[in-house]
């Protein structure tokens, strides 16, 4: 196991429910072990996963397919 991580930026302002709905998502696809916002920066999330299995892009795309428009940081 690689673990990684990578913080996304959610370009629109979700209400807590639906940040939980997209952690909870993400935490569904295979290798992601963490998927959380930040409480101070509601915008960004960080996620962990694991390199072998899963990568930022697939990531991205799931939070596209929830309908939400992001990209990493730092990257």
């Amino acid at each position: 196991m690689n673990m990684c991580d990578v913080v996304v930026h959610v370009d629109e302002t979700l209400e807590r429910a639906q940040q939980e709905s997209l952690e909870n998502n993400l935490r569904d696809l295979p290798g992601v072990t963490s998927a959380h916002f930040s409480h101070r920066h509601p915008h960004l999330m960080t996620v962990a996963y694991d390199c072998e299995r899963m990568e930022a892009g697939k990531i991205l795309g799931r939070i596209a397919a929830q309908g939400w428009h992001a990209q990493t940081l730092g990257m």
